[in-house]
């Protein structure tokens, strides 16, 4: 986890051969070799604003052309992505911290430790698992840290996340090998979006072709796509067979819903397995159970004991004291029936902090 630019400090103490880890870790760890979690940005952000605080042209152009510090490339503690020079701090001993459960820092403030304890399990990856912009492998998505004017070494965040956040957040399981978006939703759902979105005119070789579309418009607002359960198999999409292929791996009740459907003939028994078998190609048994480690989930039942009470209105009935005397009224539910709603995808079972 050390910088690079704080290696100098340290290699003395990894490379001692008095060391417990020196025979698993010392004999591989060099001034550059292994990568750092932490890219230091100190030098390269100092720079960039400097030369945009010039007011000149030509360093104001040099700042446009660094592509280092002019692209969402910092990853957030809590998920999100950021401009070095948007991005807020956290001190850098409470992220290790939360890290490093095992270890206890004593130079940490304790107080604060509640502003990184939903931080996201996936800030920390292997070194060829990160994101990236585009799909570029030299646009990485990556922590990144800053020395401040006092020599203390900070986390960068994003510009909603400065000084960390105490509030439990929702983490998606992350998508494997890149997050584009197929152009279309998937078909392959209980309920699947019918967007109702005019399409603009076209210009042929001889001719116009245009789209007609149908929207409903009334007080509260317009109407532009509608809710059906019919799927579209004519749609042909590398990206969104790739979508089908991961929620068949990782679906096991979109495999009922698939079979439904050829009951019903809305698809083919040959397509159906053909999806099956590309799902299994694609993602075997146990290849995804690295992307979902540190996603969050609200289980069934809890979902269900939420709900419980809630008339038609949304109100409770609950029993006040009015006058030292118990009377039933209805009120709005303004606290939750269980702690911990929100539960972390834990391969050890551990599950969210209490």
């Amino acid at each position: 986890m050390i910088p690079s630019t704080m290696r100098p400090w340290w290699i003395s103490l990894l490379i001692d051969p008095n060391q417990d880890w020196f025979h698993s870790y010392g004999q591989r760890c060099s001034l550059i070799y292994p990568r750092p979690l932490f890219d230091d940005r100190t030098s390269g952000l100092s720079n960039f604003l400097n030369d945009v605080e010039s007011h000149h042209p030509g360093r104001f152009v040099k700042a446009l052309k660094d592509e280092k510090e002019f692209l969402p490339n910092v990853m957030c503690p809590f998920g999100c992505s950021e401009y070095c020079f948007k991005g807020k701090h956290i001190a850098w001993d409470l992220v290790i911290q939360r890290l490093l459960l095992k270890v206890l820092l004593p130079l940490m403030d304790k107080a604060k430790y509640l502003f990184v304890q939903h931080m996201w399990d996936q800030y920390d990856r292997e070194d060829d698992d990160f994101d990236t912009i585009l799909l570029n492998k030299e646009w990485e998505i990556r922590p990144t840290i800053v020395i401040s004017d006092s020599g203390c070494p900070q986390v960068v965040t994003c510009r909603n996340h400065g000084g960390g956040s105490k509030y439990q957040v929702l983490y998606p399981p992350r998508y494997p090998h890149h997050h584009l978006s197929a152009k279309f939703t998937d078909q392959l759902c209980p309920i699947v979006l019918q967007p109702r979105i005019a399409r603009t005119t076209c210009a042929k070789q001889f001719c116009t072709t245009l789209g007609m579309s149908c929207q409903f418009s009334h007080f509260s607002g317009i109407d532009s796509c509608d809710v059906g359960l019919n799927c579209n198999t004519s749609v042909t999409s590398k990206l969104l067979c790739s979508h089908e292929s991961i929620a068949l791996a990782g679906r096991p009740d979109l495999h009922s819903l698939l079979s439904r459907k050829v009951a019903g003939g809305l698809i083919s028994s040959e397509f159906s397995s053909s999806m099956k078998e590309e799902s299994m190609r694609r993602f075997p048994c146990g290849s995804l159970t690295k992307y979902v480690q540190g996603s969050t989930f609200v289980p069934f039942e809890d979902t269900i004991y939420i709900q419980l009470g809630i008339g038609e209105e949304g109100e409770n009935t609950v029993s006040c004291v009015k006058s030292d005397r118990y009377e039933g009224g209805k009120c709005r539910r303004s606290w939750a029936r269980s702690i911990y709603i929100v539960q972390t995808e834990d391969i050890h079972c551990y599950g969210t902090q209490f």
